[in-house]
């Protein structure tokens, strides 16, 4: 399945529930897609921003967030918190400092939007000193609600608090969601006017870039962390991947050493099919007593090769009431003594037969 969004969107929804609803953090992350179902840890994986998950993952967070809260708006609050609370990753957080203010942090936000979405082309229509028009042109092949929009909007309205000023005004008079071609975002925020905050936000961002080394940091220390449990699981693996291979090997030689002999044994013919006649297995000492070479006689029915004319229908019945014997041991489904077969030159062959039926568990006798 492909996968359209970093997990970047996932932690915001996990954070805002780790901050005011802690005790749903399970209900929050059940029933989600297979892709995360099968994972040992899915909160961990959900809240690193380099791992990417479908749409139908976040959809599905959304719809838990809001029947766990009550509130249709919920996907609007995340999206600010995770602003407003300056919850974007380091990467985030560059990228919006760096450029200095709302305005110009709106005329990028396609290239901000690219690194962690895959499923919308944002168009900057219009931006000015304290306002923009933006619009969201969503992919109409993948997956998505009305909860992504409510997201979006929390995150535009957010975006002015990274400077330290109110949050934004935003109107929306035309939404995909409704049936319009795009969403359509009219965003007002205040002017800043001091000369001294201007030129720390802008040239000299020093708080943000202070606060993202730090994380930087951390999420080095992680890294360093999470590469020695893999280098530990990794020779652990090694480990059992070598005795496998020898336990592996062992069998081989051990199973090639009992074919040998049940090739090889003298004076012993041994055949062996299926409970429909289909010969699988026939030994060197069959093709002496019967004529018939290995491969002429592997693929064949064993009733029609060996078995003489009048005793074929009784063989036949022994045969069928094989799969219906309800039971899961091995044992005799024909008395054992002699036996009369009969060989590729028609002649009749006395043999001491022992009819044996092997069974194996979830495998045909």
């Amino acid at each position: 399945m492909e996968k359209h969004h970093s997990c970047l969107n996932t932690r915001a929804i996990i954070e805002y529930f780790r901050e005011h609803h802690p005790e749903d953090l399970t209900t929050l992350l059940s029933d989600l897609h297979e892709e995360i179902g099968n994972l040992p840890n899915p909160s961990e994986f959900l809240t690193e921003i380099n791992n990417w998950v479908s749409s139908e993952v976040v959809i599905r967070m959304f719809e838990n967030a809001r029947r766990i809260t009550g509130d249709p708006d919920i996907a609007f609050r995340i999206g600010f918190a995770s602003a407003a609370g300056r919850k974007f990753s380091y990467v985030q957080r560059i990228l919006l400092a760096a450029y200095g203010n709302p305005r110009r942090s709106l005329r990028r936000a396609q290239q901000i939007n690219d690194r962690f979405n895959r499923n919308k082309r944002v168009e900057i229509v219009e931006t000015t000193r304290d306002s923009g028009i933006v619009r969201l042109h969503w992919d109409r092949g993948i997956a998505a609600t009305k909860d992504f929009c409510l997201y979006n909007q929390g995150i535009y309205i957010g975006i002015p608090t990274l400077w330290d000023l109110p949050p934004g005004v935003i109107d929306e008079p035309l939404c995909f969601f409704k049936g319009d071609p795009f969403c359509e975002y009219h965003l007002k925020w205040l002017k800043r006017f001091s000369l001294k905050d201007t030129l720390l936000n802008t040239v000299f961002p020093w708080r943000t870039v202070k606060a993202t080394i730090v994380e930087l940091e951390h999420d080095k220390e992680l890294l360093r962390q999470k590469f020695d449990e893999v280098h530990r699981l990794n020779l652990k693996l090694k480990s059992k991947i070598d005795e496998l291979l020898r336990l592996q090997q062992e069998l081989g030689e051990s199973e090639s050493r009992f074919r040998t002999l049940l090739d090889r044994i003298p004076g012993v013919a041994i055949q062996g099919f299926t409970a429909d006649g289909k010969i699988l297995y026939w030994n060197q000492s069959s093709e002496q007593i019967y004529g018939y070479r290995s491969e002429q006689a592997i693929g064949q029915d064993v009733v029609e090769l060996i078995i003489p004319m009048d005793r074929r229908e009784a063989f036949r019945k022994a045969l069928a009431l094989i799969p219906s014997i309800e039971t899961d041991e091995s044992g005799e489904f024909l008395p054992s003594g002699e036996h009369t077969r009969r060989s590729s030159r028609g002649e009749l062959v006395s043999v001491y037969a022992v009819h044996t039926v092997v069974r194996l568990k979830d495998k045909p006798p």
